[in-house]
């Protein structure tokens, strides 16, 4: 079925398709690190070093400390220099993430509840169901495929 322009569903769909462009845009840094050209100022390395390997890992992140480890970079030092690039909290970004990555499996595919919880890197039912509505106006995960599958 074809979407009204001036829907909600419309422009959420847009958005969705947006981010996932963002994530594979951030997929193709990675391949060209050792480009130093691709960079416009070392000092921005760090900064898309941890984007990529957010935008690539979300679903597995478990905390900030993990990414530190991981990148070989203090975590205090990771959370500062995401809120200074994004003026956004670093772990509200990957729940960010995490959310529109469920809102597309909730528009897109019949799995239940709980295998879209778990394939969208949420440990537990409460706390996906706690921060799907957060992002999404106290909307729960069924209402939005309701709402949703309507189109």
């Amino acid at each position: 079925k074809e979407y009204q322009t001036n829907s909600e569903v419309y422009f959420k769909n847009i958005q969705l398709e947006l981010e996932s462009k963002l994530r594979r845009l951030s997929q193709s840094f990675q391949e060209n690190t050792n480009d130093k050209t691709y960079f416009s100022h070392d000092i921005h390395k760090p900064f898309n070093q941890l984007i990529t390997y957010v935008s690539q890992n979300y679903v597995a992140i478990k905390n900030v400390e993990e990414i530190g480890k991981e990148l070989k970079m203090h975590p205090k030092y990771l959370m500062q220099m995401f809120k200074k690039h994004t003026n956004m909290n670093l772990w509200e970004y990957i729940l960010q993430l995490r959310i529109s990555h469920s809102q597309r499996l909730l528009i897109t595919t019949k799995d239940k509840m709980i295998d879209i919880c778990f394939a969208s890197g949420f440990q537990s039912n409460s706390s996906f169901y706690y921060v799907f509505k957060k992002f999404n106006k106290g909307v729960s995960p069924a209402k939005y495929r309701k709402n949703h599958l309507k189109i």
